[in-house]
């Protein structure tokens, strides 16, 4: 099944009809005896004309990946970081976006140092890009990456900066703010009790993020207070006092009832 065939047959199953859905889910059902199948899904991700159908090519795809990443076709496994990378670029809805960062994680996870190249060349670029919305983009790949991460493994990877060095200060958008604490709540769980000075060296920056993203936006600040809580499962040395200063808004900020002290 060619790549424009496979993407009407995704459009059928976003039909009501319970007759096209039924037909639909055979056929596809017949596509994924095609070993080609997850390559033209790739080629969907980003050349999909409706988002919906790009937003369910993720989905499939990355279902497909989960188990299967060694018997995958080489050429896809080298073509994949590059395919993702390209998707990541252009897509400007936020929900296909969603569909892509655990897409993306998996194969970051699974594909090394290769996929390192292109794909994280991209999340590093994009977490330092002015514009939220590629901020947001890569901190959701980065956030999913370090979410499902085993703790303290995996092969070395390239450094991709502090997301929040310095707090976010004000004005800063609440998307990306939001992204980079979840994702270094996924890197205190992968790195458990390995890496404590780095951890407490974060502290004074998550707090003054926090602080600002609670004036910013309470809803969204108030989820990302379970960073603290990830922190403290994760390694409680890394929440006694630092000699590291910190901003005043930080000492001050109330979330240190939660038992962070992070300024000595």
């Amino acid at each position: 099944m060619a790549a424009p065939e496979l993407e009407r047959l995704l459009a059928e199953l976003l039909e009501p009809d319970s007759d096209v859905l039924r037909r639909a889910t055979a056929r596809l059902r017949e596509a994924f005896a095609d070993p080609q199948t997850p390559a033209r899904l790739g080629l969907l991700l980003s050349a999909a004309r409706r988002p919906q159908v790009r937003q369910l090519a993720a989905v499939l795809l990355r279902r497909r990946l989960l188990g299967r990443w060694r018997r995958l076709d080489p050429a896809l496994r080298q073509s994949l970081p590059v395919l993702l990378s390209e998707a990541l670029e252009r897509e400007t809805e936020h929900a296909v976006t969603v569909a892509l960062a655990p897409l993306a994680a998996l194969v970051l996870r699974r594909g090394g140092v290769g996929a390192w190249g292109p794909l994280g060349a991209w999340v590093q670029a994009a977490a330092r890009d002015p514009r939220p919305p590629r901020q947001e983009a890569a901190l959701l790949v980065l956030s999913a990456a370090l979410e499902a991460a085993p703790r303290a493994a995996g092969p070395p990877r390239p450094r991709a900066g502090r997301p929040l060095p310095g707090g976010p200060g004000p004005g800063a958008p609440p998307g990306p703010v939001a992204y980079g604490l979840r994702a270094l709540g996924g890197l205190a769980a992968a790195l458990g009790g390995t890496r404590t000075e780095l951890l407490q060296s974060l502290l004074p920056d998550i707090l003054t993020a926090l602080k600002e993203l609670l004036d910013a936006d309470e809803e969204r600040g108030s989820e990302a207070l379970e960073v603290l809580d990830e922190f403290l499962e994760a390694d409680p040395a890394a929440a006694a006092p630092t000699s590291r200063p910190c901003s005043a808004s930080a000492c001050r900020w109330p979330g240190t009832s939660r038992g962070v002290t992070p300024c000595g």
